[in-house]
C-alpha cells in the first residue's frame, strides 16, 4: 500500500482514551502503540518505502469533533418490537436493516484499562499512568469467545465487555497476535447479567469477496454504541503495517465509514457474515476520509482458532527483504534474468542466511525506484517461477515453521539451489518481510 501524499497517515481507529468518569474523552491514547506518535516504515514489495504514522491525535480541536466526542455511550439501538425480519433473497442476501437486527446483538463494546510505565516529570525513575481504551468486537461461538484487534487490548490490565447500554461483564484475554492485529477475549456465556442471551456471528469466506461488493460495518465509533455504516469493497490485496513491523497482507479496503472505536468490529457481507475485521484507516487528519482497511476473515478465523487452542500464533519465517526485478532494472544492472526478486537484506541467523543467501551492499536509484543491487536474485520458490516479492511473502504466509522449502537463485552469476526449513518469525522486525 502506498500513500498518495507525504502527510497521509495510517491510523489504528480503535481505542479512545476515556480516563476519568467526568472528563470528556480525549482523542488518542489506548495503549503503548497509540500513546504517542509513532513512525512505522514499511518496505513495499513493489519497490519503495512507504511511511505510515500512527497518530496520537485522532481529531482536531474543532467544535464539531469536540461535541461528538463528549457524548456518552448511546442506547444499544436494540429493537424489541414485533416487526418481521425481511427474508433473504435467493442468494442469501439481506437488507441492511435485517442484517443489523440479526448481527448487532453479537457486537460488543470493549473497555480496556491500561497501565503504562512512563518517565517521571522530575527524572526520578518510572511512574505508572492509567488510561482506558475502547474498541469493538464480536462473539464467534457459544463458549463466549470474542474477536477484536490486538491493538484494542494491548497492555490492558483489565477488560470489560458491554452488550448494549445495560449489560457489562468481565472478559479475559485468551491471546493476541501482533503480526495480524487479531486478539481473542473470553467471557462467561452463563453469566447472570447476560440472561442467557449471547448471540454469535459467523465468519464468511473473504476469498470470495470482490471489488464492488456491498458491505456493512457495525461498531462503536466515538463510543456511539452499535453504529451501522455501509459501503462497498473499494480494493483488495492491500498491505497495512502490523503492531510489530511486519505487513498484514490481502487486506480489504472499503469506503464504509470507520472511526476511532470501530477497531475490532466486523465488516459484513450482505448475508450477514464477517468478511473482515475493521482495523485501520488512511487519512490526512486521523478521521475517516473514505479509506478503511479490514483484516480478511479467513486470516482472522485461522488466527483466532490458533489463539483459542494454544494462546499464541507462530508464523513461518524466511528472513529476507527484497525488490521486484523488472526488465528495466535487469538491463540497468546487466543481469542475465529479467524476472525474479533481488534480495536486498538477509536477517542475521535467519533460515535464508543459514542457507547461504546474500543481500545487496549498497543503495541506488533506478528508474525512480530505490533498490539494493548486488544481492542474490531469486528465480523460483518451491518449483514455481518467481515474479515478485509479494509472491514469496504470500507463499511463506501459507506455510508453517519447520516446513521444507526449495529456492533457486543466482549468486555471483551462477545458478544455485538451496533446500532448508523455514523458521519461526521473530516477535519484532524493522525490515524483513519474507
Amino acid at each position: 500500500m502506498h500513500p498518495t501524499s507525504e502527510d497521509t497517515t495510517t491510523v489504528f481507529p480503535g481505542p479512545i482514551d476515556t480516563s476519568g468518569d467526568k472528563k470528556p474523552p480525549k482523542q488518542g491514547g489506548g495503549g503503548k502503540k497509540l500513546a504517542s506518535a509513532l513512525a512505522v516504515v514499511v518496505l513495499g514489495f513493489g519497490g519503495g518505502v512507504a511511511g505510515f504514522a500512527v497518530a496520537d491525535e485522532y481529531l482536531g480541536d474543532d467544535d464539531t469533533s469536540s461535541s461528538v466526542a463528549e457524548q456518552p455511550i448511546q442506547p444499544s439501538n436494540d429493537d424489541s418490537g414485533s416487526a418481521l425480519t425481511p427474508a433473504a433473497d435467493e442468494n442469501g442476501s439481506q437488507t441492511p436493516r435485517s442484517i443489523y437486527k440479526n448481527v448487532s446483538p453479537a457486537v460488543v463494546h470493549i473497555d480496556a484499562r491500561i497501565v503504562q510505565e512512563t518517565d517521571s516529570l522530575f527524572g526520578f525513575g518510572q511512574q505508572e499512568e492509567e488510561s482506558t481504551g475502547t474498541g469493538s468486537g464480536f462473539v464467534i461461538d457459544d463458549e463466549g469467545h470474542i474477536v477484536t484487534n490486538a491493538h484494542v487490548v494491548e497492555d490492558a490490565k483489565e477488560l470489560r465487555v458491554s452488550f448494549g447500554s445495560d449489560i457489562t461483564v468481565k472478559a479475559t484475554l485468551v491471546g493476541a497476535d501482533p503480526s495480524t492485529d487479531i486478539a481473542v477475549l473470553k467471557i462467561d456465556p452463563d453469566a447472570k447479567a447476560l440472561k442467557n442471551a449471547v448471540k454469535t456471528v459467523p465468519f464468511g469466506n473473504s476469498e470470495a469477496v470482490q471489488v464492488g461488493d456491498p458491505v456493512l460495518a457495525i461498531g462503536n465509533p466515538f463510543s456511539l454504541d452499535r453504529t451501522l455504516t455501509t459501503g462497498v469493497v473499494s480494493a483488495l490485496q492491500r498491505e497495512i503495517p502490523s503492531l510489530n513491523g511486519y505487513e498484514i497482507r490481502d487486506v480489504i479496503q472499503t469506503d464504509a465509514a470507520v472511526n476511532p472505536g470501530n477497531s475490532g468490529g466486523p465488516l459484513l457481507n450482505t448475508r450477514g457474515e464477517v468478511i473482515g475485521i475493521n482495523s485501520q484507516i488512511q487519512s490526512k487528519t486521523g478521521v475517516f476520509a473514505g479509506i478503511a482497511f479490514a483484516v480478511p476473515s479467513n486470516k482472522a478465523k485461522s488466527v483466532a482458532e490458533q489463539l483459542i487452542k494454544s494462546g499464541s500464533v507462530k508464523h513461518a519465517w524466511l528472513g529476507i527483504s527484497g525488490q521486484d526485478l523488472t526488465p528495466e532494472i535487469a538491463d540497468a544492472l546487466n543481469l542475465s534474468v529479467k524476472e525474479g526478486v533481488i534480495v536486498g537484506e538477509v536477517s542475521k541467523d535467519s533460515p535464508a542466511a543459514k542457507a547461504g543467501l546474500e543481500g545487496g551492499s549498497r543503495d541506488m536509484l533506478i528508474e525512480g525506484t530505490g533498490i539494493r543491487p548486488g544481492g542474490d536474485v531469486i528465480t523460483k520458490f518451491n518449483g514455481v517461477k518467481v515474479t515478485g516479492m509479494r509472491q514469496i511473502a504470500e507463499a511463506v504466509d501459507k506455510l508453517e515453521p519447520g516446513d521444507d522449502v526449495e529456492i533457486e537463485y543466482i549468486q555471483d552469476g551462477k545458478r544455485e539451489t538451496a533446500k532448508f526449513e523455514l523458521g519461526t518469525r521473530p516477535t519484532q522486525t524493522t525490515t524483513e518481510r519474507g
